[in-house]
């Protein structure tokens, strides 16, 4: 039985969901994989519920930690941002310790570099959930169809607009109505921004063009356009165009 020792950065909701799935699931992943999964380190910067904290874990305010100690063979980012998490894929790989991350903007923005590096010192990055966790999408395209030439990606990338826009047809809501909404249902941030102006999809869109077709892209070319500015009567004017072209057919 072989035992991974795992050491989690960013310990707030999505780092605590992290540790909660590997303690509950720990049997279930032994059973199917022959690896046995124990969370020994946790870090963030604020105090942590000691409710909260696995058993046995260690926990420290400072990711460096986490670099040189003998007890964490893989590193899980769940922090966000860019700066401080790139700093930490780099150096957990320098110091040869695998990583696994969600972080979209991170890869779009530094994936060719970190990549690389995992390539030079022959590690994995783990970053499934970075596009469509609940897919597997990146698995199939490295896995599945490597005999395959793809030669197109068609998708919804975005849950937040796709339920926005969704709300705004089905029901005749204007925007604010139904970003309201999905804010009140969970869908959307406090701070839309990120999925109503397009970045999330377009860092997505970045991440599945490298894996499909290896190519080498700068995400700040990737023309993007959000739908903070589309309407109730857009969108009925669409409907209204779509069933004139109906008919006429």
């Amino acid at each position: 039985m072989k035992h991974v020792r795992v050491g989690i950065v960013g310990f707030g909701t999505v780092g605590r969901a992290t540790a909660d799935i590997i303690a509950k699931h720990a049997s279930l992943i032994e059973r199917r994989s022959g690896v046995k999964l124990v969370v020994t380190a946790v870090c963030r910067r604020q105090p942590i519920n000691s409710s909260d904290i696995p058993a046995k874990a260690k926990v420290t305010t400072g990711w460096k930690d986490l670099l040189i100690s003998d007890d964490v063979d893989v590193i899980v980012e769940t922090m966000g941002g860019v700066d401080h998490s790139l700093q930490l894929l780099r150096g957990a790989l320098e110091h040869g310790k695998p990583v696994v991350t969600a972080n979209k903007k991170l890869l779009a923005e530094h994936g060719d570099e970190l990549f690389a590096l995992a390539v030079a010192r022959n590690l994995p990055i783990g970053f499934e959930a970075s596009v469509a966790g609940g897919i597997p999408i990146l698995r199939v395209i490295q896995e599945s169809t490597a005999g395959d030439r793809l030669r197109a990606l068609h998708g919804i990338l975005n849950g937040t607009s796709n339920y926005i826009l969704t709300q705004m047809e089905s029901r005749g809501l204007d925007f604010d109505q139904a970003l309201a909404e999905a804010q009140k249902a969970g869908y959307a941030e406090a701070d839309p921004t990120f999925d109503i102006d397009g970045q999330d999809a377009r860092d997505k869109l970045c991440i599945l063009a490298r894996m499909a077709f290896g190519g080498r892209l700068d995400v700040a070319r990737i023309p993007t356009y959000g739908i903070r500015d589309v309407r109730a009567v857009d969108i009925r004017v669409r409907q209204n165009a779509d069933l004139a072209v109906a008919q006429v057919r």
